[in-house]
């Protein structure tokens, strides 16, 4: 079976390099990806929910 595609999807790398994140940002997200460490660790009582997958991920 042939599949025809109206569009490649971008990668990652060519999503943040056509749209960086602006620094105040990037300290947001580098926090939020501590808190989330600390909940796996079992240093944080609090739960993760998890949602997924995303139907446009490869």
């Amino acid at each position: 079976m042939s599949m025809n595609f109206k569009r490649r999807l971008p990668i990652p790398q060519e999503i943040r390099e056509e749209m960086p994140l602006p620094q105040d940002l990037a300290e947001k997200k580098k926090d939020f990806d501590a808190q989330v460490a600390a909940v796996l660790k079992g240093e944080d009582p609090r739960r993760l929910l998890i949602i997924g997958p995303c139907s446009a991920d490869r």
